[in-house]
């Protein structure tokens, strides 16, 4: 990888592990393992219900808040799903981050595509 053209991206997510209670703590502890040099960007892509407590507990942080998953739908009839906009009112999400539709998350709810 060609570093003068290209910034690498590490991102991660917690998937159902964590209460949001749980999430300064967290931070706290991973904030002292990160390199000081910005030799790379650091994002945390969680669930919804995450993204409000994350936000406040990194504010002055240089680690990106996404969300682990989006819905492909802007509304309608789809239980447990959040759309885009959903998002970016509800969570003050000002991050393009989100993580779509991963492979394990397609077998359960009978996605094909």
């Amino acid at each position: 990888m060609n570093k003068k053209y290209r910034k690498a991206i590490i991102a991660g997510n917690w998937k159902m592990n964590m209460l949001p209670s749980e999430v300064k703590p967290f931070t706290e502890e991973l904030r002292p393992m990160l390199p000081r040099q910005k030799t790379c960007e650091v994002a945390l892509c969680v669930p919804a219900t995450h993204i409000s407590p994350l936000r406040r507990s990194l504010k002055d942080s240089r680690i990106a808040v996404g969300a682990e998953d989006v819905s492909v739908h802007d509304a309608g009839a789809f239980t447990g799903e959040v759309s885009a906009d959903m998002l970016t009112v509800s969570a003050a999400l000002t991050t393009t981050r989100p993580i779509l539709w991963s492979v394990k998350r397609r077998r359960p709810c009978s996605s094909t595509g």
